[in-house]
């Protein structure tokens, strides 16, 4: 965006345009170019990009017409220096509110937003000072960022906007839920779930025969355990962000949900228990719960994610006897629920609306 500056009278008669954010360049022009007659007699307009627009100084203009009657020995490099130091300026005055609205300097915020820095000025993630306030959960900062007219729709790359930072990534300890209520709030969104398992990873059991297994973990109906672990999460600790308006239990049977008009996004739990005999006196077992999320209109993939999977994060434990397959299995259902709702809800503020 371009901005004009105001006009301010030099040492020697005549006028200059100067802004807030460039008046010690200014002031060093003018102490370049003291005595100078035609740049007395002049009458120069300055204009400037914002900070993000700077690399583009050489095609910064004299806005009221090149009203020399002579240029004057080295104006141009004075008005170069000038533009380039403003620039530099506005560049610093952006960065400084980043850094202020990260740490809750509210009155620094506010004199640097005076000062003309930009309130949509965005470090190397692209979040905006509003997004870093709101991140840190610094309540008065965010409530001045947005009186000073910062966007609270703008994303960053991940495509989080400051709701979204301030609700999945804080940092720090200041008060978050009261930041949340500053910032508009998502409508609650709407999924229909499709839960099922996998016998494939049921290898052998020091105890019993393959068989045996499936049927004993059939028997435990994790599917359905799973769904109704998901539904008290979002009820009792979701923050009013999801619903579930279908839950499908399908066993084993092909995850392959059905058509909904009335749903956000589709969600698939795919449960893989493990069972394997280890040394012939105790079986090792390991959990993973595949989690897919498809928006609901078009079918566009917006998650794809392995929970308590991977080398690094299986959930293992080794049993005795079979008759403690059941407490294990379900107390691993139970702490996936909340891993599951955070990543279904992340995908769906990213790709929102």
């Amino acid at each position: 965006m371009w901005k004009i500056f105001r006009k301010v009278k030099t040492p020697i008669g005549g006028a200059l345009w100067a802004g807030p954010q460039v008046n010690q360049p200014v002031g060093m022009a003018l102490r370049a170019t003291k005595g100078d007659e035609n740049l007395a007699r002049a009458h120069v307009s300055l204009w400037y990009m914002d900070a993000a627009d700077c690399g583009q100084v050489a095609q910064l203009g004299i806005a009221e017409g090149e009203v020399f009657d002579r240029a004057p020995h080295g104006f141009l490099s004075v008005l170069l220096l000038t533009l380039t130091l403003s620039c530099a300026l506005a560049a610093d005055s952006s960065g400084g509110l980043l850094a202020a609205a990260a740490k809750g300097e509210t009155t620094l915020v506010q004199t640097l937003i005076q000062a003309g820095a930009s309130v949509e000025a965005a470090d190397k993630n692209g979040r905006t000072p509003l997004m870093l306030a709101a991140q840190h959960g610094h309540v008065d900062t965010v409530r001045a960022l947005l009186a000073a007219g910062a966007n609270p729709d703008a994303r960053d790359k991940q495509g989080l906007t400051a709701f979204g930072l301030a609700l999945l990534n804080p940092i720090g300890r200041d008060d978050r839920e009261a930041v949340l209520k500053l910032l508009p709030q998502h409508p609650r969104f709407s999924l229909a779930v499709v839960a099922g398992w996998s016998p494939a990873r049921l290898v052998s059991s020091c105890f019993q025969r393959r068989e045996q297994s499936i049927q004993q973990f059939g028997l435990m109906r994790p599917d359905e355990s799973l769904l109704r672990e998901l539904q008290a999460f979002a009820t009792s600790s979701g923050k009013g962000l999801a619903h579930l308006v279908h839950a499908d239990a399908k066993a084993m049977e092909p995850l392959q949900p059905d058509p909904v008009d009335d749903a956000d996004a589709i969600v698939t739990l795919e449960i893989e228990p493990g069972a394997a005999c280890s040394g012939g006196t105790a079986d090792s077992l390991t959990f993973a719960i595949d989690v897919k999320a498809f928006r609901a209109r078009d079918g566009v993939p917006l998650l794809q994610k392995t929970l308590g999977g991977g080398l690094k994060g299986m959930r293992a434990q080794t049993v005795e006897n079979a008759a403690q397959y059941k407490p294990v299995y379900a107390a691993w259902i139970k702490a996936q629920a909340g891993p599951i709702y955070w990543a279904v809800v992340e995908a769906l503020l990213k790709s929102a609306p």
